[in-house]
């Protein structure tokens, strides 16, 4: 969860029930710098989506290191890391919760083991089944048996333990810190919309 520098505790509070006090200028004042609020943070959630969206681009955690390269293969030797679909990348969104927050999370149900790591056991599908024996056949005419071999032996398993390599393109909730980068960037957006109300 990624939060903006919070607002003083009671103030929008204080706008409602100090209105009767202010000048008509300075409600005027209040009110666009509520607005700036609000403004800012939509745009601070369109910053930091982009900005892990690139994790992507760079083929490597936006706030880290490079990912391990995947395993190339026959069918799809050029295809980038992560990439295939983009269903992924695409499913990146950061959304303003409440007042003061931006929650950045992914539906797509294979983004947290991507994106942690881990080891899937499961019951191979049938469209697995076919893929493991397509890759045995085009190694066994390459004339390697051993990967050809391994891929058979995969395409008529009664269970596949996979162990996926942590490729992280988001923060893991309770670890991770914003990072500089980011950090300035949501406060530019915040200072430029702030500033926007004092320059009229």
């Amino acid at each position: 969860m990624l939060a903006s520098p919070p607002l003083r505790g009671g103030f929008r509070w204080g706008f409602f029930n100090m209105a009767s006090q202010l000048s008509t200028d300075q409600n005027r004042r209040l009110k666009q710098l509520l607005q700036a609020h609000t403004k800012a943070l939509r745009q601070a959630a369109a910053t930091v989506e982009t900005h892990y969206k690139g994790s992507f681009r760079k083929g490597g955690y936006a706030d880290g290191n490079k990912w391990k390269k995947r395993h190339a293969d026959n069918q799809d030797p050029g295809r980038a890391t992560l990439v295939k679909s983009g269903d992924l990348r695409r499913s990146l969104k950061a959304r303003v919760v409440g007042k003061r927050a931006i929650v950045l999370s992914s539906d797509v149900p294979y983004a947290q083991i991507h994106n942690e790591g881990g080891t899937i056991i499961q019951k191979p599908t049938f469209k697995q089944r076919m893929y493991f024996s397509e890759l045995s056949d085009q190694f066994r005419k390459e004339g390697n048996n051993r990967l050809a071999n391994k891929f058979a032996a995969m395409s008529r398993a009664k269970q596949l333990v996979i162990n996926i390599d942590q490729r992280q393109f988001m923060p893991i909730e309770g670890q991770d810190q914003i990072s500089k980068e980011l950090e300035t960037k949501i406060i530019n957006v915040i200072k430029k919309n702030i500033d926007a109300v004092y320059a009229n």
